[in-house]
């Protein structure tokens, strides 16, 4: 029997639908994806890189090659109010200790932070005007030092849910709150990076 041959022939099409899928369109998209994923229950705090990976999976981002995509999408100046806070905390957060850790109710992030043999955590929200928190952590000692984080997430559960004047009101040790002054062109970072470097003993130098 002869063989059949098949040639293959360019093709192209065209709809005013596919012409209307821009740049903007796409990022509309994606940030639509990046807040509904955010929405978790309002008590349950989430590890961040596993989000990271799975919105990726949605939009078919390459973590290996974009992975500080998903964070620079979510840091844009006009969507938090503590723009430079988190990215000062982000950039010295201990990821060979722990996850970053984000909340919703209000859309916040937890961090770890060393600085020489001390440790402290600290609970910074994204859109909302409330204080940092920070605890120093009484362990450095990783398997310790894991048990009192989690400690501290489940407290941050229940401050969550409006018991904040209540825990105040107890002076917890090794604890600081920095509220947020907003009156300056940086929202206030500077005074506030003065205040954080003081309490867990970073030069300012």
């Amino acid at each position: 029997m002869e063989a059949i041959q098949l040639e293959i022939k360019e093709q192209s099409a065209f709809s005013s639908d596919i012409e209307r899928i821009n740049a903007e369109i796409i990022e509309l998209v994606e940030n639509y994806v990046i807040d509904e994923s955010f929405l978790i229950p309002e008590n349950e705090i989430g590890i961040f890189k596993n989000k990271e990976e799975e919105i990726s999976n949605i939009l078919g981002i390459n973590l290996s090659e974009e992975q500080d995509w998903l964070w620079n999408k979510i840091l844009i100046p006009n969507r938090t109010k503590h723009y430079y806070h988190l990215r000062y905390l982000s950039s010295k957060q201990a990821a060979h200790i722990a996850n970053l850790r984000f909340t919703s109710s209000p859309k916040s992030f937890i961090f770890l932070i060393e600085n020489e043999n001390s440790f402290f955590l600290i609970w910074e929200t994204y859109e909302t005007s409330e204080a940092t928190y920070i605890w120093k952590l009484e362990s450095d000692i990783e398997d310790q030092l894991l048990i009192e984080i989690e400690s501290l997430v489940t407290k941050i559960k229940l401050l969550k849910q409006g018991n904040k004047r209540t825990y105040l009101n107890t002076n917890p040790i090794n604890f600081k709150k920095i509220e947020h002054d907003y009156n300056h062109e940086d929202f206030g970072f500077s005074k506030w990076e003065i205040q954080f470097k003081n309490f867990v003993g970073i030069s300012s130098y």
